[in-house]
């Protein structure tokens, strides 16, 4: 359907089955591709990404990083929260059911 590479090596993918969409995560970007795009846009972090999970619902994605940092997007890439940690996010997942819910 379609081929797309990220300029570095690629440390996590998480598919969506709510939206169709699939992040691809590298050393430097992301990407989030669906089956009806022709191309994939990609965007920078600011260190390498360590995890990343999707909510239940489709509507945000979590980015972790080696930093400490967590990135909320929304389906379009835009980043609606930023967390700081001080240490690497190695692993998240949203809870199903919960809303509201403050970091």
């Amino acid at each position: 359907m379609l081929k797309y590479n990220h300029t570095a090596s690629i440390q996590r993918v998480a598919y969506n089955p709510s939206t169709l969409q699939l992040a691809s995560c590298s050393e430097v970007d992301f990407g989030l591709w669906t089956p009806d795009q022709k191309q994939v846009t990609k965007e920078k972090v600011i260190s390498k990404i360590t995890s990343c999970a999707w909510a239940s619902d489709g509507s945000l994605l979590a980015i972790g990083m080696q930093n400490g940092m967590i990135s909320i997007r929304d389906p379009m890439a835009d980043e609606k929260q930023r967390i700081e940690r001080k240490a690497p996010i190695w692993c998240m997942k949203f809870i199903p059911g919960l809303t509201n819910v403050k970091i």
